[in-house]
């Protein structure tokens, strides 16, 4: 499907010099989006719908693209890619260029295609074949050249088709037949040339009009009478000519009207209710805006001062509803746009830079939804592309230390980019909600900020650019780190390297903790905290050791030794390696952890209760009871007391085989066995054949080594008990 242009009034202008000629871009006919002519046998303007509506009018910075030797003209076609493509006319190369669009406001490399000598004005229409086909002016060679189109931004070689001398600008319409016609400015001849299409991309031979001195632009419009018109601008004479249409492909004598001097260009719009004209005066700076009766008359004109050397003159909207007025200023480097009132009157103009030499202007939608403006740069070798809008823009922020130390003095960076140009305006720095200092000016694209109040901590720093007339607002933000100072304290922690001890036992240290001036002598309050922890931060530790605070008053190269207080056992702790870690708050109030290089090795505690038969005792007849006797004992070889329940089972095996031990009876009793200890259990059993009895021992209480293995935990008889048969 293919994307909706909107485009503008169709005529052309030159300079007459060999190689100083200026063009203003030809507009493709009105209609659909390839310029196929519509019900209507005459250029019109269409409205323009669905656009933003602006206060005022705001194009971002220029993008240009490199189109050929000394380009005059240009302008906007969908030639069949489905995006806005670009069509130049380069004057002194001999060619026209076609830079296919993608759709962004952005262009590939062009295709050149030969035509006459000094083509110096285009147009792109449909002549009957379907396609987007170009219609070129050849100055030197007083013809026209037509490149029919193969409908996928390609076409094929010219034709060219003879007019008039010094053939300056033309316009594409339906003067009634109902095929695509053409009108010439004939500007050696004086006179305007109309080519009769045939409907197939070939046109008959031209029959002409008289005009004033040097007709160097021409349009065909409705004024009011429900026919197409023909306007011309004479340079050579300094007026305005309307031929009005009179029916059956004719037209009236002309009727001219005064202009400034030197009419270069001309422009049909409704500046109020009715058809309008504007025309601009190269010599003067001037655009002169004729106000129609509806009728095909005009007031005399109104002039608006431009820049120096307006080559070209744009009638569009852009976007308030009304129609605006945009002149190429070839002496100012510049696109000049006077934004209309709706009443016929104009406001002063803004001014948009160019590159070198701007000859002609175009406007049209290359993918943002708003009328962005073309020119052809005839100096510069190029075309500039004008995005309506602003542009986004990305801003990042660095720090210049990261983490940072509180009291020092960080400074913050903001850098701003847009897609073309450097943005300016102001990046505001915030730390959490708070404002860091007042706004601070971009310069190329920078600003920074100094600061050495952040608390300590984490700080959240934001950076927000406030934007600027042609590039949106953006922020970003980081994490600054803010530590504690370093301290004025230094600490040292006596005792061994290492430690060992289990879990529950008692934790023997005799550590003490010296303190002394780091650098010059200190007085004051100090805190220590004797930390244990399974990394190097204080965050994660596990239990506080030991704690003091001490009142210091030292010299430099002095210090004091203080005694620790530890607690009787780590109650609480997981087995695992610590680190011991001293946390000093020293006199300045900074808190710091220092790693004392000590480690303390906590082992879980663990038991090996064993079991063992001391006697049994036979039934002495059928359907007694065995009395058995065994010791439980703590057989751990560290001092860690057996406390608690433990479960045993009493049962039978005929073959002294684990494996085939069946339980018999299951108990309970509560220990408190120190190592070494046992406790002797007397029970009887009713063991109902000769066997070997067993004991299967379960605590609860601790860790129990055989728990891995369970038939380590049963212990069996060395012989077997004999039972009486019954």
């Amino acid at each position: 499907m293919q994307k909706a242009i909107h485009y503008h009034a169709n005529h052309g202008s030159m300079r007459r010099h060999f190689f100083r000629k200026f063009m203003k871009a030809a507009r493709p006919l009105a209609g659909d989006a390839v310029g196929k002519v519509t019900s209507k046998p005459w250029l019109d303007l269409e409205p323009l719908e669905n656009r933003m509506l602006l206060s005022a009018v705001v194009f971002q910075p220029q993008q240009t693209f490199a189109s050929g030797v000394y380009p005059t003209s240009a302008t906007v076609a969908e030639l069949g890619n489905g995006e806005p493509d670009l069509v130049v006319c380069n004057l002194t190369a001999g060619t026209v260029s076609v830079l296919l669009g993608h759709g962004d406001g952005t262009f590939a490399a062009p295709q050149a295609y030969p035509v006459g000598d000094n083509p110096d004005a285009l147009v792109v229409g449909d002549l009957g074949n379907g396609h987007p086909d170009i219609v070129v002016t050849n100055f030197q060679s007083n013809s026209l050249s037509v490149l029919l189109g193969n409908g996928d931004g390609t076409f094929q070689p010219a034709v060219s088709v003879p007019v008039g001398s010094g053939p300056d600008a033309l316009a594409l319409a339906d003067l009634g037949d109902p095929h695509p016609d053409i009108v010439v400015a004939n500007s050696n001849d004086n006179t305007v040339g109309i080519l009769r299409g045939n409907g197939d991309g070939t046109f008959q031979a031209q029959t002409t009009l008289p005009t004033g001195a040097q007709p160097d632009s021409v349009a065909v419009a409705s004024l009011g009478n429900g026919m197409p018109d023909i306007l011309v601008t004479n340079r050579g004479n300094n007026t305005l000519g309307v031929y009005l249409g009179t029916g059956g492909d004719t037209f009236a004598s002309a009727v001219t009207y005064a202009t400034g001097n030197q009419p270069q260009s001309i422009a049909v719009g409704m500046f109020n209710s009715n058809m309008g004209v504007a025309v601009a005066n190269v010599q003067d700076g001037t655009v002169g805006v004729f106000l129609g009766n509806g009728a095909g008359a005009f007031s005399s004109q109104q002039t608006y001062m431009v820049g120096t050397f307006p080559y070209d003159v744009l009638a569009t909207s852009l976007g308030s509803g009304t129609i605006d007025l945009v002149v190429a200023n070839e002496g100012d480097n510049t696109l000049g746009v006077l934004q209309g009132n709706g009443d016929g009157t104009f406001q002063a103009q803004t001014t948009f830079p160019t590159e070198a030499g701007p000859t002609s202007v175009a406007a049209a939608d290359l993918g943002n939804a708003m009328i962005d403006l073309i020119a052809s740069n005839s100096s510069s070798g190029s075309v500039s592309v004008l995005l309506q809008g602003t542009a986004e823009t990305t801003t990042t922020l660095t720090s210049s230390a990261n983490p940072s130390v509180a009291g020092s003095s960080v400074t913050f960076t903001a850098i701003v980019k847009a897609p073309v140009a450097t943005p300016t305006g102001t990046v505001v720095f915030y730390d959490g909600t708070t404002e860091l200092g007042s706004g601070v000016s971009l310069s190329d694209g920078s600003a920074s900020i100094s600061v050495s109040t952040l608390p300590i901590g984490s700080d959240l720093i934001t950076a927000d650019y406030s934007g600027d007339a042609t590039n949106v607002a953006s922020s970003t933000s980081l994490t600054q780190t803010v530590t504690q100072p370093s301290l004025n304290v230094s600490a040292h922690l006596s005792g061994a390297a290492t430690t060992s001890v289990i879990a529950g036992t008692p934790l023997k240290l005799k550590d003490k903790l010296t303190l002394a001036p780091a650098s010059a002598a200190i007085s004051g309050n100090a805190m220590a905290k004797i930390l244990l922890s399974p990394d190097q931060t204080a965050s994660s530790s596990v239990a506080t050791l030991s704690s003091l605070h001490a009142r210091l008053k030292l010299k430099a190269g002095k210090s004091r030794a203080f005694a620790l207080h530890f607690p009787r056992t780590l109650a609480g702790v997981a087995a695992g390696n610590y680190n011991v870690l001293v946390q000093l708050t020293d006199t300045t109030g900074a808190v710091s952890t220092i790693n004392s290089g000590q480690t303390i090795m906590v082992i879980a505690a663990r038991t090996d209760i064993t079991g063992s038969f001391v006697k049994f005792t036979p039934p002495k007849k059928a359907g007694q009871k065995v009395i058995v006797t065994f010791l439980i004992t703590n057989s751990t070889a560290a001092n860690v007391p057996a406390d608690g329940f433990l479960s045993y089972k009493i049962g039978e095996t005929p073959d002294a085989q684990v494996a085939d031990v069946v339980t018999v009876d299951s108990r309970k009793v509560h220990v408190n066995l120190k190592p070494g200890k046992s406790l002797r259990i007397t029970r009887a059993e009713p063991i109902h054949q000769s066997s070997y009895l067993a004991v299967e021992l379960d605590p609860g209480f601790v860790d129990f080594a055989n728990d891995a293995n369970q038939a380590n935990n049963t212990f069996v008889a060395t012989n077997a008990v004999t039972v009486p048969a019954t």
